[in-house]
């Protein structure tokens, strides 16, 4: 989370100059999520790449793109929020396409997206 924080922060610094010079902002989101995943190379050898897959990265695009649904900048699982032992905001219950019970969902306190 602390590493999150610092994101939003540098990020904030950063779209301050850009409206400085005129420039488009800096628009982004994070997912915090505790799971386990496959990692490697992956494609034909005249492509390959490096990624990781499995059923907790799913679940992290999914709680991502929720986050930019709800206009929050940080969303977290139940499985970080449990392993993080900090005070968060609760945001509900939330259906995952691929996931079949409804999952809680957190965010950083004070993690509104704002101008």
């Amino acid at each position: 989370m602390r590493a999150a924080r610092n994101a939003i922060a540098g990020v904030v610094l950063r779209n301050r100059k850009r409206r400085g010079e005129r420039r488009r902002e800096i628009d982004f989101g994070i997912a915090l999520h505790l799971g386990e995943v496959y990692y490697g190379n992956i494609g034909a050898p005249e492509r390959l790449d490096f990624t990781v897959i499995g059923p907790a990265v799913n679940q992290a695009s999914r709680l991502e793109k929720l986050g930019s649904e709800l206009d929050r900048i940080v969303v977290i699982s139940s499985n970080f929020a449990t392993a993080a032992s900090q005070p968060l905001d609760f945001l509900g219950m939330y259906r995952f396409r691929g996931i079949t019970d409804p999952q809680k969902v957190f965010a950083l306190p004070m993690s509104l997206k704002t101008d």
